[in-house]
C-alpha cells in the first residue's frame, strides 16, 4: 500500500469563521467522534457557530472511516430547503 498511494503530508487546511459562514449551499457534517486523523467535536462547534443551520451528526464510537451513511445523506440531498 505504501508504494502505490501518496498520503498527504500536510495538516488539514482550516478555514475562517467569515469563509465558513460564507458557504450557501446547505451543510451536513458527519464525523466520527473517536476520529484519529481531525477533532471531531471542535470541527462541528465551530460548524455550527458559523452556519447555524448546518447539519451535524456526530457518531459515537465511529473513527475516520464512516460507513453506512449512503441513505442518510440521499436523504439530506434530496430534502427540499
Amino acid at each position: 500500500m505504501a508504494e502505490s498511494t501518496n498520503p498527504r503530508m500536510e495538516g488539514p487546511r482550516i478555514y475562517t469563521k467569515t469563509e465558513i459562514a460564507g458557504i450557501k449551499a446547505r451543510i451536513l457534517l458527519a464525523v466520527g467522534s473517536k476520529d484519529a486523523l481531525i477533532r471531531s467535536e471542535e470541527s462541528a462547534a465551530r460548524l455550527g457557530r458559523a452556519q447555524r443551520g448546518a447539519e451535524i451528526r456526530m457518531l459515537p464510537g465511529a473513527g475516520h472511516a464512516l460507513i453506512g451513511l449512503g441513505t442518510d445523506i440521499a436523504t439530506f440531498l434530496d430534502r427540499d430547503q
